[in-house]
């Protein structure tokens, strides 16, 4: 029998990603994350009741902070083994994110250079036919 309590719903509590974009508290990703690192059920309980207490009464928090709060309810609790497996996580996820803001990145040079080229195509055609008329004429005074 399940009996794990549930971080529930703030709904007055915004999250500020690492974006700097504003976002509501969703806290099925707090129960999420507390269920992949294998934690006891009493575990999760004072967790949840202790991350409750802490936020119901604010109005915002970042991203980050609401990691560094997990990481030291983890610690209180004294699951390292649990801190260190987020951590972990915490890692792969800024590394993704890092590589979709560099393909992004590629991504928006990419199209500056194709619009540079574009801007230079004009110039390119008229320096081509320029090439040609005078070419024709060079060849036009040879015959």
């Amino acid at each position: 029998m399940n009996n794990t309590i549930k971080l529930m719903k703030l709904p007055d509590l915004t999250v500020i990603k690492h974006s700097g974009e504003g976002t509501q508290f969703y806290a099925y990703k707090i129960n999420f994350i507390l269920e992949k690192l294998n934690l006891s059920e009493n575990i999760i309980n004072d967790i949840n009741r202790d991350l409750y207490q802490m936020l119901a009464n604010q109005a915002s928090i970042t991203a980050i902070e609401i990691r560094n709060l997990l990481v030291s309810l983890l610690k209180k609790y004294e699951q390292l083994d649990a801190v260190d497996a987020y951590n972990s996580y915490y890692v792969a996820d800024q590394q993704k994110f890092s590589d979709a803001s560099n393909v992004q990145k590629r991504i928006e040079k990419l199209l500056h250079k194709m619009r540079v080229s574009f801007m230079k195509m004009p110039i390119r055609i008229v320096a081509y036919s320029i090439r040609n008329v005078i070419w024709k004429r060079e060849q036009q005074v040879v015959h």
